[in-house]
């Protein structure tokens, strides 16, 4: 059997979302240092069935065939799992989304870490963005920058992240950076999945943007 692990202080990212908003007069500097981006968080995908080991058919003959994985449910990713995104909360120049991935899969998935993030523009071509995980060097809060821990995804349930940025703009007109989808790889190893964001990633020339760890949604 599969135990998710839940954190007692799981919180509701709908709050957590509103709590970063608005505890952004209090934020982190710009200056701050910034980590590097390390891609997606580690996952591993189980090699037997829920609830015992491999299962076996057999045929006529009592002859046992190779145990099969089960089915991918049509619509859903060959990873197993889809990612989607909210629209973006803002105030006093600072962004907060909340990522949302839900296992459309037949089988457990389990993943540690951050989602694997790149900011395309309206062209789809890739901007010259600096990924922080934690968001450090974007804002102060500490739910952010939790340790990530694993999380483990029956069918149907979902974990979710949270992105930040802001839009501050120091230089010349003009040099503002401007997104308007995420690549993002949920699981590492597997196909990458693109959403447009709701209003655009409007990064001014920060050149950042922060994530927090996935969380099991409450």
């Amino acid at each position: 059997m599969i135990t998710v692990w839940r954190d007692r202080r799981t919180w509701s990212y709908s709050l957590l979302v509103a709590a970063v908003v608005m505890g952004a007069g209090g934020c982190g500097d710009e200056s701050g240092s910034t980590a590097h981006a390390g891609g997606g968080g580690s996952t591993s995908a189980p090699t037997a069935r829920e609830g015992g080991g491999p299962s076996s058919a057999h045929t006529p003959r009592s002859v046992p065939t190779e145990p099969t994985a089960p089915a991918t449910p049509a619509g859903c990713p060959e990873s197993g799992v889809r990612v989607t995104g909210e629209e973006p909360s803002a105030a006093m120049g600072l962004r907060a989304m909340t990522l949302t991935m839900v296992n459309c899969g037949s089988a457990p998935r389990t993943v540690t870490g951050y989602p694997g993030l790149r900011v395309l523009d309206a062209d789809r071509a890739g901007l010259g963005v600096e990924i922080d995980p934690g968001a450090a060097s974007i804002t102060t809060t500490e739910s952010l920058q939790a340790e990530p821990r694993p999380v483990t995804l029956r069918p149907g349930e979902q974990a979710v992240s949270v992105v930040v940025w802001r839009n501050t703009v120091t230089n010349a007109p003009g040099s503002a950076q401007n997104g308007l989808y995420l690549d993002i790889e949920p699981l590492p190893g597997q196909a990458r999945q693109r959403i447009a964001v709701p209003g655009g990633i409007d990064l001014g020339n920060t050149g950042r943007l922060g994530i927090g760890p996935w969380h099991p949604r409450d």
